[in-house]
Order: C-alpha cells, then sequence, then structure tokens
C-alpha cells in the first residue's frame, strides 16, 4: 500500500486539496489584512516584520504545493514553527498565560500534523524542475527517489526550529521593549502617584484630626484653669469687701448681721453698711457678730 504514495493520481490528497484551497488563502487574507493598520503607526517595527515573514513564507508555501514543490511544504512547516515558539516565548514572559499556551500548542500540532502528512507523500513534490508527469498505465516500474531519510530529517526539523525561535525571540524582545516595560513604567508610576495621594491624604486627616483634638483638649483645660484662677480671684476679693463692710438688717430686730445668720430667715431685711446700721441704732449680732469683723475675714487665697 505504501506504492500509492509515490503517484499523484493513486494519492489521497484530501487534506493537501484543504489546505491549498481553503486554510491558506484564508490565511493570506488574513494576514494582508493584519498590514493595513500599518499606516497609522499601530505596529512596532518587530510587529511590522514579523508579519511581512509571515506572509511571505504563507505565498511560497502556497505557490510551492500549487507547483507541487517540497520547498512549498518546508514554507508552511516553517510557518507553524514560528508561531509555535512565538507563543511559547509570549507563554514565558507573561507568567504562563493559558491562552498563550493553548496557541503554541495548537501551533505545535498543526506543524507536526502538516510534517507527517507531506513527508509521507515526499516523492510526489519535486525539489526544483517542473514535476514529472505520471508515468503511463502501461509503463515499467520506474525507480522513485527514496524519502529523506531520519536524521536529514531531524536536521531540517531541528534547523527550522532555530531559526523560528531566533525569530520569534527577536520579535518578542522587540515587543518587550517598546511595549511592555514602558507600559509596566507607567502602570507603576501611577500607582505610586495614587498611593502616594491617597497616603497624604489619608495623612493630612488623620493628622488633622489628631491636632485638632489634642489641641481642643489643651485649650479646654488650659483656658478652664485660666478662667477658674481669674474667677476665683475676683471672687476672694469681692466677698471680702462685703464682708468687711455690708451688714444685714431685720424690720423687727435691732441687730445686724452676717450673711447665714438663722435670725434672718422669716424676716424682711435691708442691706446697710457697718456705719450707717450702727448710726441708726443697730448693735451687733451675738450669735454671727461677736467675733468682730476681723474675725470673719477669708482666709488667705492659695
Amino acid at each position: 500500500m505504501k506504492g500509492k504514495y509515490f503517484i499523484w493520481e493513486t494519492a489521497p490528497m484530501k487534506f493537501y486539496k484543504f489546505m491549498v484551497y481553503l486554510v491558506l488563502p484564508l490565511n493570506l487574507l488574513f494576514s494582508v489584512v493584519s498590514l493595513l493598520p500599518v499606516s497609522g503607526a499601530e505596529y512596532s517595527a518587530a510587529g511590522l516584520s514579523f508579519s511581512l515573514l509571515r506572509l511571505a513564507l504563507l505565498a511560497f508555501g502556497l505557490v510551492g504545493l500549487l507547483r507541487r514543490r517540497w520547498y512549498g511544504v518546508l514554507c508552511l512547516c516553517s510557518v507553524y514553527l514560528l508561531f509555535s515558539a512565538y507563543y511559547l516565548l509570549l507563554l514565558l514572559l507573561s507568567g504562563g498565560q493559558p491562552r498563550y499556551f493553548g496557541q503554541a500548542l495548537a501551533y505545535a500540532l498543526a506543524f507536526s500534523l502538516v510534517f507527517l502528512y507531506f513527508s509521507k507523500r515526499r516523492p510526489l513534490f519535486s525539489s526544483g524542475g517542473a514535476p514529472a508527469d505520471p508515468p503511463p498505465a502501461n509503463a515499467p516500474p520506474v525507480s522513485v527517489p527514496a524519502r529523506p531519510s531520519g536524521p536529514m530529517l531531524a536536521l531540517g526539523g531541528l534547523l527550522l526550529v532555530v531559526a523560528s525561535l531566533a525569530v520569534g525571540g527577536f520579535c518578542v524582545n522587540r515587543f518587550y521593549q517598546e511595549n511592555v516595560i514602558p507600559d509596566y513604567e507607567a502602570r507603576e508610576i501611577d500607582v505610586r502617584s495614587e498611593g502616594y495621594q491617597e497616603g497624604y491624604a489619608e495623612g493630612v486627616n488623620d493628622g488633622g484630626a489628631a491636632g485638632y483634638d489634642s489641641g481642643y483638649s489643651d485649650g479646654t483645660e488650659a483656658g478652664y484653669k485660666n478662667g477658674y484662677a481669674e474667677g476665683k480671684l475676683l471672687y476672694y476679693y469681692e466677698l471680702s469687701f462685703f464682708r468687711r463692710g455690708a451688714c444685714i438688717v431685720t424690720e423687727e430686730g435691732y441687730r445686724y448681721h452676717h450673711y447665714g445668720c438663722p435670725h434672718i430667715d422669716g424676716h424682711d431685711f435691708w442691706i446697710y453698711n457697718v456705719e450707717l446700721a450702727e448710726v441708726k441704732g443697730y448693735t451687733p449680732c451675738l450669735d454671727c457678730w461677736k467675733q468682730g469683723l476681723d474675725g470673719l475675714m477669708l482666709p488667705p487665697l492659695s
């Protein structure tokens, strides 16, 4: 059954037609459309180089497959390797985002599928020149070109991987330098600015409240002490003045008294100075005035 892969008419080529007439034209169309925003300066140098390289590889791959050339298969495999390496590097730089892993795995699987499919049909694709016409049905068997050996295929795949990693690494590094680092620095500055403003506002509010409370407490205490001392002093001298020079006489009595004497309770009274009370014939009360004015003086103000 292996001989059917040596003749174009007998080899199963449905996947080849699917790739040539549907997948690759759509990929080319997508690549061309993705280049349209370049005039608006929305592309970096690395992004533009990456897109142009993809477009060139897809175009050469499509032309090569239509002409049944092996370089078309190599170009197509290079595209898948390139994208697999690109998303693998993005996966490493992004800290393991699942979407990059899925895309890298999808392109790696596509590379494996395409490479295995066309390697099995390698004799159908020439390395150069026009493809050979299929031999007549009654023609004697001819020798077919041998398939590349395993080490050669491995070496070619390794070279493609290295080239894809180099190109992808260059593009990702440029993208990282031109987009990721400036965005990160800008976000870091914004975060620091927001943190400074929030901390400053909180510090002003907390400090203002604490200072107000402390100042209010100190001012209230100091004001109370000063006011109490001044009021006490004024009250002391006023009370001393009235105790020394004033007295109380009742309407029915004939003695003059100090404030608080029980003989005043329940009687109408007048307030005189001591000299006037004595002129009117009043005499000191024996209960509240018996010690005289000197004995009723207030104690010294402490």
